[in-house]
């Protein structure tokens, strides 16, 4: 199913445009565009006419050092952006959330936007990130739209903001540009899990178990020690830029990344290949776009319960054992057989065990910009984009493994493929109205997108490679989508702007469709007023407000074809602000306030020992959610050799359900096994459903004994919360002469962590049960429980944290080689430490649970950059 380069064949209107970019360019001309227009993906626009404050951030701006996936680059960067990553494996994506989301957990991500296109945010991979096919060092530069007016001419799709991504691309009347980069780390584990020691298990089994000291061994095994490794990475990328005949820009890069884990076996390798033109041809009236991107990625999983297993096994055990199962140590009956209903060998789970998923993505896009000759305000939009993705992944256990229980071996392959497909057209008018010292802008289109995916697993017998019968399962969709949008921008006097959009969407998938959003924002320019136009302390300072209201209603059909309805969901979003500078900018910043309330949403949660989610509809539910967010950044010092500045983004933010039609409702996490979740009137919609714990004079947890809850008769409390009150983002650039260095530290305040891991093993009946010992969490000696207490208060931790997101120190060694080339070589530290009082090994977790998730490892990474 592999899809390969040449694909223009296949693809024959795209083969045409490039072969009329080729063409037109013996005669054309190129100019580049405008330094502060924002590239949406409806033409190019003045950051300044946009009806809310934002700034796009230039790559050299983000997150610094062994950088491996878009989501990275973002962590704390923009306020009320959340990025939480799902763990340090490499390749593992992380969850986006502006503000609160318009989803109880779930997907709450923006829509992101790539050169104008909009990606689905779904993967033919089931463990790789939908954007892990983004390599960074493409990136030029990034922007947020958060807010109703802006972000609405995208629909319903646009409900959580808009990440807008620009790559780079040739610049125009340029010579030919050589660039490479290089970054070599190293990672490390961070912090160990709090198990007990060999010695401190033998004194635990003495006393607790004197009959099973017998089954203590004669090791002293630190099994994080066993499975945790220093991994080396690396990151090559080079890229060559320059204009074919002066008239036509173009860029060609090439990216090879090796990001080894700290997990033994874990590694993601990607081979990425990008090539752009983007002429503007016939004096300015025709632009062209051409882009392709090639990217074959390859990622070695671990077994999903190795680090647990890790944890949990005897100490006192050895790492390896004469016997046939591969000689790692393995609990034998007295036939000299493994005992399969205990744990495996950790280390075996990793090198025994093989996951590896192989995936392969073509991105591909050609938009065309005419203006007419006779009229050059009006500009004609046409785009062809498409994105194929197919993934194979396939985990097998050989049939000397334990694990493989009564089979001869084991297998699972699971084939993936994602096929999308946009065309669009749009028109805009960009009229100067000179009388009226104002301009006018509208833009209308449509679009249509076909998405089809298809998905198959198969269990096999790895002694022969059979496929097993009874265990095949395929799925294949196809979904249609055409939107129709419009928008209307009018500056009047250049410093009073109105903003209004409406779309209509249908999707083949929905019949008796109804989805229309429409929105309305406006903003003022204070700064170009007369009277303060002449202000030189007052570099600018603009007024803003934004409302949308999106409605959407019909009824699914699903495989049957039968159809069900989904209740009238809308998410209505409104907010105010202002922005400013002072002193030619020195001083910027602005702040905003936010309220969005939706009705009928959406509730995911996710599925027993899976990352999927299953999602419905809380009929008769409603959420508001508000809250405060912005950002400062002065320049402290600006001089010739030495320049200093420091900056800050807070978000504040509150989310409570303000109406349930049934009454409160709670919802399990992992199968409701451990602790859970509930949806109560008056209460955030991501706090906890526990049993509140009693404790006796000395402040021990009392074994099984609850506060009663008579109000809603039983034991159960609504306590405590998933989602911070707080999230920032402090930054710091310094600049002296040839020497660089910056550092992010990045936090959040207020939020709650079920520490699930030790509710299910911290307690004695963990230690000793199904003919072997386990090693439990030293929580153990703080509690002294006798039985696991999975829904217990006691493991409900403040989670608040603040984060070394990196700290980089660089140096410039000017031009070398006759002035030809130029050279950077910077020193990078990432994670290194995280400041909090949450006892687990990481106090961002998914959705507020702990598993004993893959650690983040802290990095140690050379960088270089070399330009010719």
């Amino acid at each position: 199913m592999k899809q390969t380069l040449p694909f223009c064949l296949k693809r024959n209107c795209f083969g045409i445009l490039t072969l009329g970019c080729a063409l037109l360019s013996l005669t054309a001309t190129a100019q580049s565009a405008a330094p502060d227009t924002l590239q949406t993906g409806y033409g190019a626009k003045p950051a300044a006419e946009i009806t809310e404050s934002i700034r796009q951030l230039p790559s050299d701006q983000l997150n610094q050092g062994l950088v491996t996936s878009l989501e990275q680059l973002l962590q704390g960067q923009i306020a009320g952006l959340r990025v939480m990553p799902s763990g340090g494996a490499p390749g593992a994506g992380a969850t986006m959330q502006l503000r609160l989301g318009a989803a109880v957990f779930g997907n709450s991500a923006p829509l992101l936007v790539l050169d104008g296109v909009p990606l689905a945010n779904s993967s033919a991979s089931e463990r790789i990130s939908a954007f892990a096919f983004i390599n960074p060092d493409d990136i030029a530069s990034v922007a947020l739209l958060k807010d109703a007016a802006a972000t609405a001419i995208y629909g319903s799709r646009a409900a959580n903001g808009v990440l807008l991504v620009t790559t780079k691309q040739g610049v125009p009347d340029k010579k030919i540009k050589l660039t490479y980069t290089t970054t070599a780390g190293i990672s490390v584990l961070r912090k160990k899990a709090d198990v007990l020691s060999a010695d401190e298990f033998r004194s635990l089994v003495r006393k607790e178990f004197p009959d099973q000291v017998g089954l203590l061994g004669n090791e002293n095994t630190d099994w994080q020690d066993v499975i945790y490794r220093k991994a080396f990475s690396h990151d090559q990328n080079v890229s060559v830029s320059g204009t074919v005949g002066s008239t036509v820009p173009y860029r060609v890069s090439f990216g090879h990344l090796n990001q080894k884990g700290i997990l033994k076996s874990t590694q993601h390798r990607r081979n990425s290949l990008a090539v752009s033109v983007n002429p503007s041809l016939l004096q300015e009236h025709l632009k062209l776009n051409v882009s392709v991107r090639k990217v074959d990625q390859k990622v070695d999983f671990a077994a999903p319960n190795a680090i647990t297993a890790a944890l949990l096994f005897d100490p006192t055990q050895p790492v390896y054992q004469e016997n046939n199962y591969g000689n790692y140590f393995t609990y034998l009956d007295t036939e000299g057989k493994a005992i399969e209903s205990v744990s495996s060998n950790p280390l075996s789970l990793l090198e025994q065990r093989r996951d590896v998923d192989e995936t392969s993505t073509l991105f591909g896009q050609a938009h065309l910009q005419y203006k007419f000759h006779f009229f050059p305000a009006l500009s004609l939009h046409l785009r062809y984009a498409f994105q194929n993705q197919d993934s194979e992944y396939g985990n097998y256990q050989p049939m000397n493994m334990i694990s493989s229980g009564s089979y001869s071996g084991r297998g699972e392959e699971h084939v993936g493929a994602i096929d999308q497909d946009l065309k669009e057209s749009f028109i805009v008018l960009d009229q100067p109205l000179e009388s009226l010292q104002s301009k006018l802008r509208l833009t209308a289109g449509a679009s249509m997108k076909k998405l089809t995916t298809y998905s198959e697993n198969r269990l096999l017998n790895t002694l022969n490679g059979e496929q097993m019968e009874g265990n095949h399962i395929y799925y294949k969709s196809r979904i249609e989508s055409v939107n129709l949008y419009s928008q209307a921008d009018f500056i009047f006097k250049n410093r009073y702007s109105i903003n209004a959009s409406i779309v209509n969407e249908q999707d083949s998938h929905i019949v008796k469709q109804k989805s229309i959003t429409g929105a309305l924002g406006a903003a003022w320019d204070i700064a170009k007023e007369p009277v303060l136009e002449a202000n030189k302390t007052i570099s600018s300072l603009k007024l803003y407000a934004n409302y949308s209201n999106f409605n959407k209603t019909g009824f699914y059909k699903n495989l049957q074809f039968m159809q069900i309805q989904q209740p009238d969901h809308s998410v209505v979003k409104w907010n105010a602000g202002v922005a400013w500078g002072v002193a030619e900018d020195r001083l910027y910043g602005d702040i905003n306030y936010f309220n969005t309330n939706v009705s009928n949403f959406a509730l995911a949660t996710p599925e027993a020992n899976k990352i999927a989610y299953s999602s419905s509809f809380m009929e008769g539910g409603a959420i508001r959610s508000s809250g405060v967010e912005g950002s400062l950044r002065y320049e402290a010092v600006r001089q010739a050799d030495l320049k200093w500045s420091f900056g800050v983004n807070v978000s504040y933010a509150q989310s409570e359900v303000v109406k349930l039609p049934y009454g409160s409702v709670y919802y399990p996490y992992d199968a409701g096994y451990l602790g859970s979740n509930v949806l109560s009137l008056g209460e955030s919609p991501a706090a906890f459903y526990l049993l509140k714990q009693l404790y006796d004079a000395a402040g021990k947890p009392l074994e099984r004994e609850y506060e009663p809850n008579y109000e809603m008769r039983t034991s159960y409390h609504i306590l405590g919360k998933a989602s911070p009150d707080f999230t920032f983002g402090l930054s710091s650039d310094l600049l002296y002469k040839k020497w660089s260095a910056g550092f992010l530290i990045r936090g959040a305040t207020g939020q709650d962590v079920f520490n699930n891991s030790d509710a299910y093993t911290s307690s004695l009946f963990r230690a000793n049960q199904y003919y072997k010992l386990s090693n439990i969490p030293s929580s153990y000696f703080e509690n002294a429980f006798e039985y696991p207490q999975t829904q217990s208060s006691h493991f409900l931790e403040k989670a608040s944290f603040a984060r070394l997101e990196f700290a980089q120190i660089g140096y410039d060694c000017g031009k070398l080689w006759h002035n030809r080339a130029g050279l950077k070589v910077t020193a990078t530290v990432q994670n290194a430490f995280v400041l909090t009082k949450y006892s687990g090994q990481d106090p961002e977790v998914t959705n507020g649970f702990d598993d004993w998730q893959y650690p983040q490892p802290a990095t140690y990474s050379l960088g270089i950059k070399l330009e010719i």
